[in-house]
Parts: C-alpha cells; structure tokens; sequence
C-alpha cells in the first residue's frame, strides 16, 4: 500500500520555501543580485547627473509673464450675475453652490 501523496507544493505547510525550490533558485542569487546592484546604480547615476544639471541652471532664459491687469467694470458685472454677491467680494473663482470654477458669461452682441 503506498503512503502519504507527496506534496507538489515548493512550500510546506508554513508557506516557507522548501529544499527543492532552494536548490532551484540558488544558482540565480548572485546573479539576481549582482544584477539589481548594476540597476540600482544606474538609477542612482541617473538623478545624482539631472539634480546636478538642474541645480546648476539659473533659468535666465525662461521668460516671466507680466502681472494680470485688473479687471474692468464690465468684467465685474458680468462675474457679479454668475458668482455668488459675498463671492465676489471676496474674490473667489466658485460659482454659488460652491462647486468648484465658475464659467464666463458669453459676450453680449
């Protein structure tokens, strides 16, 4: 009569690894490891040279737009028939249930 069926798992019963799937991965943790060293140095060359490159940049060629104008009457009166009134006051962009930007009226012919 045969015995117990063995077991087809790589794990035994405590989920740890058993001696066949350690046997089958030993000739591959060097290899893995070496290999993840070389990526993680490649990473790590890579941000080290783009935090210095761009520490290095004065940004004197981006160009700065100029300061918003401020609005006219129109603008005002027309904000003032889509905004909330206290809004307005205050200066907020959301319409009046408060649900996020509010759209500009279409102009007037």
């Amino acid at each position: 009569m045969a015995g117990a069926p063995r077991s087809t798992s790589y794990y035994d019963r405590n989920l740890r690894q058993g001696p066949a799937l350690i046997r089958a991965r030993r000739p591959y943790l060097v290899k893995n490891a070496v290999t993840g060293l070389a990526l993680l140095g490649v990473v790590s060359g890579v941000y080290m040279w783009t935090i210095n490159a761009v520490g290095q940049d004065n940004f004197e060629d981006v160009k700065v737009p100029d300061a918003p104008h401020p609005a006219s009457g129109t603008t005002q009166k027309m904000k003032s028939r889509h905004y909330a009134p206290d809004a307005v006051a205050r200066g907020s962009t959301f319409d009046a249930a408060g649900r996020g930007p509010a759209l500009a009226a279409p102009a007037e012919p």
